[in-house]
């Protein structure tokens, strides 16, 4: 999953590294819970993807595990996994956070992960470009209200 969303959310459209662990422990949040993205959308002031309800109305999708935003030592573990396996690649200039981008290498992997739950993981990856150049801080606030709203 984590290799799915960095190849889609790593980058902006010019080709600026957007993505940071604050912002993968956030878009990985919306991406386990699929019925909070429409909401972090409308409240960013974007356009809502409409996630399809197959998704977003299920038990998982409705329960509210937080751990994942206030406890960022899997994502880390995750993270280490996948640069020692030399998928993942990063990036510091000046005064700005890391940025996490895959290597070639990640590339091809995430490129092979094509099938069923993949491809839905994909799609709800995709869903969260808008947010992407949001400030991590702006984000915050967004989840903040979305856990306001339910």
């Amino acid at each position: 999953m984590l290799a799915i969303a960095i190849s889609i959310l790593s980058h902006s459209k010019k080709g600026v590294l957007s993505l940071d662990i604050n912002k993968i422990q956030i878009f990985m949040y919306l991406i386990k819970n699929p019925s909070k993205i429409d909401y972090a959308l409308t409240i960013s002031g974007k356009k809502p993807a409409c996630v399809e309800s197959q998704l977003t109305y299920t038990i998982k999708s409705f329960s509210s595990n937080v751990d994942i935003l206030f406890d960022n030592s899997k994502v880390k573990y995750l993270i280490k996994i996948m640069s020692l396996r030399g998928l993942l690649s990063a990036e510091k200039k000046n005064n700005e956070s890391v940025k996490l981008f895959l290597s070639e290498k990640g590339k091809e992997f995430a490129s092979s992960l094509t099938d069923g739950y993949f491809k839905e993981i994909k799609r709800l990856s995709e869903a969260l470009l808008p947010l992407q150049a949001l400030p991590t801080s702006k984000l915050n606030s967004v989840i903040n209200q979305v856990f306001k709203e339910k």
